[in-house]
């Protein structure tokens, strides 16, 4: 069973990337036409050439998500081309064909995942993807268009905009495309992700003031001012997981972990919550 994380941030470009995620006809390599690694279905996508039966392609990610007080967020930028609705039918109507979806689980049973944000959307939901869509079909009326970079949509979704889930709960999530027994497309291709990123504090962060952190970046040692007034302190790797180094008199030993970026998470004696970005060298 993996830990429980609260936040998730990711480029995929790192090889270890891998390790976080179910996939499911899902890959994480570079595109043709692409400049970096990104999280994407096969291209282009499988129909399962029979009626009333579905494929599904699944990205989930392996760790749970505890899910933060408002804002709690999902930030990824995607390409999608998959088969468009018909014009103005709903998700979940007849005529709403392939579709893509983002999804959570809080007891892990089969049947309990619901959309996060709004609902299922295809390349209906960018007009330049449905414009990409039909710009070049084979004579089953598949699309063969091939994408650029250039198509990449942001798409922000609240968590809590849902109403089975509420701050505090354990998730699971995932992204998952269906394709009925007809007419597919490219895919749908992933980049960028930032699970709750915004309970991070930007560079203004009263934590500078109130616990700083020096040096920063740092080696070996670093050094908590305050350090009196705090109950707790936590390091976090930017995948939110826990680092075991030591805490002594005001100084963190960063000495036995590897470089990079990590989150510094002060609980001070008040009950009050203090993040800091945190830079080994």
């Amino acid at each position: 069973k993996q830990s429980p994380l609260h936040y998730f941030i990711t480029d995929f470009d790192h090889d270890s990337i891998a390790a976080y995620l179910y996939l499911d006809k899902f890959s994480i390599t570079q595109p043709s036409g692409f400049t970096n690694k990104v999280l994407h279905t096969e291209h282009p996508y499988k129909a399962s050439g029979k009626d009333l039966t579905y494929l599904q392609y699944i990205a989930e990610l392996k760790n749970p998500i505890i899910i933060a007080e408002n804002p709690a967020y999902i930030e990824f930028d995607e390409i999608v081309l998959v088969e468009p609705s018909l014009t103005n039918v709903l998700f979940g109507e007849f005529g709403f064909w392939d579709y893509v979806i983002v999804e959570a689980n809080k007891n892990k049973k089969t049947d309990e995942w619901y959309a996060l944000g709004k609902v299922g959307y295809d390349s209906r939901s960018q007009s330049v993807w449905l414009s990409t869509f039909y710009q070049s079909l084979d004579n089953e009326k598949n699309s063969i268009a091939i994408p650029t970079e250039s198509l990449y949509r942001k798409r922000i979704i609240n968590l809590l905009e849902n109403k089975y889930f509420r701050t505090g709960d354990t998730v699971s999530i995932r992204f998952r495309l269906q394709s009925d027994f007809i007419v597919t497309g490219w895919g749908w291709a992933i980049d960028n992700l930032k699970i709750q990123e915004r309970i991070l504090l930007q560079d203004n962060s009263p934590l500078r003031e109130a616990y700083a952190l020096y040096p920063n970046p740092c080696k070996q040692f670093v050094h908590v001012s305050n350090y009196v007034h705090i109950s707790s302190i936590t390091l976090y790797s930017m995948l939110g997981i826990p680092m075991d180094v030591r805490f002594e008199d005001g100084v963190i030993d960063v000495a036995s972990i590897s470089s990079g970026n990590y989150i510094v998470s002060i609980v001070d004696t008040e009950g009050k919550v203090w993040r800091q970005l945190l830079l080994k060298k």
